[in-house]
C-alpha cells in the first residue's frame, strides 16, 4: 500500500478530512468547532471535532461513544 502524505493540507483542509471521515464512517452530531483563527486560539485553531457514534451491542443495548479529534 502506498503511504499517504497529508503536508500539503491547511490546517482547515485537515479539519474538512476528519470531518469528512467521520461523517463517512457514520458518526453523528458532528461538530466542527472552528475557532477564531487567531494566534491565541487553542491548539490547530481551535478546529477540534466532536462526534458520536451509535452502535448496537451483540446483547442488543444501545451504546453512544464520544469521538474528539
Amino acid at each position: 500500500m502506498k503511504d499517504l502524505n497529508f503536508n500539503h493540507l491547511s490546517d482547515t483542509d485537515v479539519g474538512r478530512f476528519r470531518y469528512d471521515l467521520l461523517h463517512e464512517s457514520k458518526f453523528v452530531n458532528i461538530d466542527w468547532r472552528k475557532g477564531t483563527g487567531l494566534k491565541s486560539s487553542p491548539a490547530d485553531r481551535g478546529r477540534d471535532i466532536v462526534a458520536y457514534q451509535d452502535r448496537t451491542d451483540i446483547d442488543k443495548s444501545r451504546q453512544s461513544g464520544k469521538m474528539v479529534c
